[in-house]
């Protein structure tokens, strides 16, 4: 006992400064934009440095870790297009714009409200959240009443505003879009086609608008700044986010949901010195912060800390699912099973029977009262003891005999059907 008390303080001591690194990593996010966005003319090719190295980064710890390139399949890179499309061009780009005229923190702020959005538009949290919702708008109104005047001063505010919004509007869609409509596809995989597709639409408009590839030709504050928001806030921050949305429990998500927004706020004034902020920008920021507060308490933690494509039910590129069915293998008789996760390659099943690896299975699975059932043949991967006294075994099946198509619309519509049964 002495061992695992030593354990699991050590490992909450690691997650709590993990969860304070990461607020001091993403609170810097908007105010090294706007520096990367006002020190030089650029718009398409900064942009896609920073994708891209978000890109190679996340294809070097895919590769290091797993040990091999991402899937590919025409419904994958489809899905993939769309969500890179809203998530990773149109969304910063618009956002890269608005930055430039109005001020770091309040974007922050606004970037903020979109678990809220999420949560009540796609996961359908009006009861629990209207309310604070609400009071997190008004909030983020009366912050950008405070420095609607100053923010004038450097151009179109109105415009601005609107950039803004388009900004939140599209990555707010393609997060959703990946969540409730592509959420069968593994978010590693989705992600790496959706940073593909920025990067090669950054670089043909950069190209096309005549803007230089020669990082030399920038103010060295520019180049430094974009390789901090790429490297760091892009590479490290993206890690350490999804690490916490995973381990961090409702404290983490807590402490993130309101240090990044009020520390971005307060990097922007007192740092950067970009734009003054009165009584009533503060009052608004409180108000914003306590509704987040409440928002963080209300909904599951998986479904907070969602600022990146994924499904909040997967774990790791299988989804958890619930499935009653039998097995056969040659020369044995029939048992029960109850399959866990589904992949588009494979199951992974509690069994009755303890199978060999390389068992060729044929597995049935009920679909209601009527003898309607449906049939999946593959072959035993691995068998391991699950601890379970009704069903002793864990196997894991990989599918065999299908066409990949038919093969990604069946494993699709046995997920959705066990998302029914759960």
């Amino acid at each position: 006992m002495r061992l695992e008390t030593v354990t699991n303080f050590l490992r909450m001591v690691v997650i709590t400064v993990l969860v304070f690194l990461l607020s001091a990593v993403y609170s810097t996010t908007w105010m090294t934009t706007l520096v990367v966005s006002r020190t030089q003319k650029d718009i398409y090719v900064p942009l896609a440095f920073k994708v891209a190295v978000g890109l190679l980064l996340f294809l070097g710890f895919r590769f290091l870790v797993r040990l091999r390139l991402p899937h590919f399949s025409l419904r994958l890179v489809q899905s993939g297009i769309t969500v890179g499309i809203l998530c990773y061009f149109l969304s910063p780009l618009l956002m890269f714009l608005a930055i430039r005229v109005l001020p770091s923190g309040a974007i922050a702020l606004a970037f903020a409200f979109v678990p809220f959005i999420l949560n009540l538009a796609g996961f359908g949290e009006l009861k629990k959240l209207w309310f604070p919702a609400l009071l997190a708008l008004a909030g983020l109104g009366l912050v950008f009443f405070d420095v609607w005047k100053e923010a004038f001063l450097r151009g179109d505010a109105t415009l601005s505003l609107a950039y803004l919004a388009g900004s939140l509007f599209s990555y707010c869609l393609g997060l959703g879009i990946s969540k409730k409509l592509m959420w069968l596809h593994s978010s590693d995989e989705l992600g790496f086609w959706a940073l593909l597709s920025a990067v090669i639409l950054f670089m043909i408009l950069g190209f096309l608008s005549g803007e230089t590839f020669n990082m030399r030709d920038w103010p060295k504050t520019t180049t430094m700044y974009l390789g901090y928001l790429s490297f760091v806030i892009g590479g490290l921050g993206m890690f350490l986010y999804r690490y916490i949305g995973f381990k961090g429990g409702r404290i983490g998500t807590f402490i993130v949901t309101l240090t990044v927004p009020a520390g971005a706020m307060a990097l922007g004034f007192w740092v950067w010195g970009e734009t003054g902020v009165g009584p009533i920008g503060w009052v608004g920021m409180g108000i914003l912060l306590v509704s987040l507060a409440v928002g963080t308490e209300k909904v599951p933690v998986g479904r907070w800390l969602c600022l990146y494509p994924g499904n909040d039910v997967r774990g790791g590129e299988r989804l958890t699912c619930k499935l009653m069915g039998f097995v056969r293998a040659e020369q044995s008789k029939i048992s029960k099973i109850e399959i866990q996760d589904i992949a588009v390659g494979g199951i992974g099943f509690l069994s009755e029977h303890p199978f060999k690896n390389g068992d060729h299975l044929i597995v049935n699975i009920r679909l209601g009262d009527q003898f309607s059932q449906v049939s999946l043949e593959g072959k035993v991967t691995h068998i391991r003891s699950s601890g379970n006294l009704d069903m002793p075994w864990h196997a894991g099946l990989q599918f065999q005999e299908f066409p990949g198509t038919v093969q990604g619309y069946l494993v699709e519509f046995l997920a959705r059907l066990s998302q029914e049964m759960i």
